[in-house]
Formats: structure tokens, sequence, C-alpha cells
């Protein structure tokens, strides 16, 4: 593995600091091309960073964050949102096997039962609002729940401190995703963009960067 130098993850964070601000100001051209840029930048860390030839955990994690990236071209269009909604679901699918290859199959169904208290709540609480999307989003939730799990289990059970930092990784995508139902079924909030997209850019961030863990 190489070491990730210190210009990649700078510009991972201009990158996305244009984004976020074009997504402040409303400005939807800049937005989409700084936000597909910066998720490429992420994209790019299995292929440049990662050992050779690529493992079954680094295969899994650079599919999953390609459709992340599929995720994010989608859902710049309103009228495509349960398309990004699908390829999201891949992506949690994709990383929850990862994450559950790599764990030496540690369980914990405590863990479990809190974070499916906390998907049963916040799915009955997004409930009314839904619609049509009642049944796509309670797979969905169902989901990441479970991809949330097997990262913790993943962090629990292994000592460097790349797949520690997994267990934070899938608490923020789950914030991510948590936001961006509030704002799409519940309410826009001003602060909604910065939110959203840092901690998902966070995420999907300690997720590449685990594919580069020392031998």
């Amino acid at each position: 593995m190489k070491k990730i130098p210190v210009f990649h993850w700078v510009s991972i964070f201009l990158l996305a600091t244009l984004a976020i601000y074009f997504a402040f100001t409303s400005k939807a051209i800049g937005f989409s091309i700084f936000k597909a840029a910066t998720t490429i930048l992420i994209l790019s860390i299995p292929f440049l960073y990662g050992d050779r030839p690529m493992d079954r955990y680094s295969k899994l994690i650079s599919a999953g964050l390609f459709f992340c990236l599929g995720g994010d071209l989608l859902l710049l269009n309103e009228g495509l949102f349960v398309f990004g909604l699908l390829s999201f679901l891949i992506a949690h699918v994709l990383f929850m096997l990862a994450f559950y290859f790599k764990s030496n199959h540690h369980h914990s169904i405590g863990v479990l039962g809190v974070l499916s208290f906390i998907g049963a709540s916040y799915y009955y609480f997004l409930l009314d609002d839904l619609g049509d999307l009642s049944i796509p989003v309670f797979i969905y939730i169902a989901v990441i729940v479970l991809m949330a799990w097997r990262g913790i289990n993943l962090a629990r059970s292994h000592s460097q401190q790349v797949y520690k930092l997994i267990g934070l990784a899938v608490l923020l995508f789950m914030i991510s995703d948590a936001l961006i139902a509030i704002n799409k079924f519940k309410m826009s909030f001003e602060l909604s963009s910065i939110l959203i997209l840092s901690t998902y850019w966070l995420s999907i961030y300690l997720i590449a960067v685990s594919t580069s863990k020392p031998s």
C-alpha cells in the first residue's frame, strides 16, 4: 500500500468546500460539477493507494463507492430520487458484505438491537409523509441499519486504526441519510446542504481509506 499524500485529502477538502458553497448559494451547475469531482477523488483512493492486487474487501468497497457516485449523480435530478435511493441501497449492501467478510464474523446482538430501535423510531417519525415511498424507505432503513451493524462489528473486531474508524464512518452515513430524509419529507432547513454533504463525504472518505491499511 502507499501512504495517502497530503495533497490528495487537501484536494478532497477543497472540492467539497466548493460543492457545499455552490449548494448553499443555489448554483446548480457548480454544485453538480464539484459534487461529482469530490466523490470521484474519494473513489480513486483504493485504486491509487491500495494494495495490488485488490483483495475482496477492497473490491467490494470500491464497487460500493462507484454506486455512491451513481447515487450522487442521480440525486441531482429530483425526478430520479428513487433511482438514487436504489443506487445507495446497492452501495450499502456492498459495504455490508465487505465489513462482514473482514470482521471475522464478530457479532453483537446488543448493537443490532440499538440500531434497529433507532431505525424503527426514525421510520415511524417519517411514515406519515412518505406516501408511495413508504416501502422503499423501509427497505433502505433496514439495509443501512444492517450495514452500520456490520461496520461497528468490524471496528470492534480489529485493532488497526483504519478499521476502528469504520464505526464512525457508518454512523456518519446514517446521520447524513437521516438529514436527507428530514430535508425531503419533513422540512427543509438552511444548513441542510452543509450538514448532509460534510457527514456523507467524511463517511465515505473513512471507508475508502480503510482499503489502504497497513499490511
